[in-house]
């Protein structure tokens, strides 16, 4: 089994530093060419099914990617960016020590999705697809989603997410190897767009 990951391309909340979150946000003019440009990529990858978070954004890049590969396209809530409540929208950079004052506290911000919570989550959505027999899944989620996939298949704590860059439409992969687990083949591979990275 063969996991492609693919971050959204580029909006206007990622130019603004704004947060998302759950915020349904389209792509810009930008990140639609990006997203043509990493669908063209994978057209000529195998795929069996492709999962994508049921936001504007990844769900716009995955029609992108779909376009080339008949099987079913898949939005789900469960592939959401983490919920980073009332800061949703905020410019991050206007709002970080703020923000900081909650974490040092070990306190989530008003209105936000526990870390462990979103950790769990995606890591429910993972055990439900590994379980089935598609043996080439790509997924078009978000920044922090992508993190919590590497966390979730190299065995890591999200406390460990913060080592891991994630660009608009980079490229991940994880393959099955025959111990059972899965390995990561490919990190943050954009080399088909030259972009600045822009967290979500």
């Amino acid at each position: 089994m063969k996991i492609t990951t693919i971050r959204h391309g580029q909006s206007l909340w990622n130019i603004e530093g704004r947060m998302q979150g759950h915020a349904d946000i389209a792509l810009d003019n930008v990140g639609l060419a990006q997203g043509a440009r990493v669908a063209a990529r994978l057209a000529m990858e195998p795929c069996d099914i492709i999962y994508t978070s049921d936001l504007a954004r990844a769900s716009e890049t995955a029609r992108l990617i779909g376009a080339y590969h008949n099987v079913s396209l898949v939005p789900t809530a469960a592939l959401r960016e983490i919920g980073f409540g009332i800061y949703e929208g905020q410019v991050f950079n206007e709002v970080r020590e703020e923000m900081a004052r909650y974490n040092e506290l070990g306190q989530n911000y008003p209105g936000s999705e526990d870390v462990a919570d979103f950790f769990a989550r995606i890591s429910g959505f993972l055990d439900e697809i590994t379980a089935k027999a598609h043996k080439n899944i790509f997924i078009v989620a978000h920044y922090g989603t992508i993190r919590a996939i590497i966390c979730h298949f190299l065995g890591l704590t999200p406390a460990d997410r913060h080592r891991y860059n994630i660009t608009n439409t980079a490229l991940h992969t994880f393959e099955l190897t025959p111990t059972g687990n899965f390995a990561m083949t490919m990190e943050n591979d954009a080399s088909h767009v030259k972009e600045e990275r822009h967290e979500d």
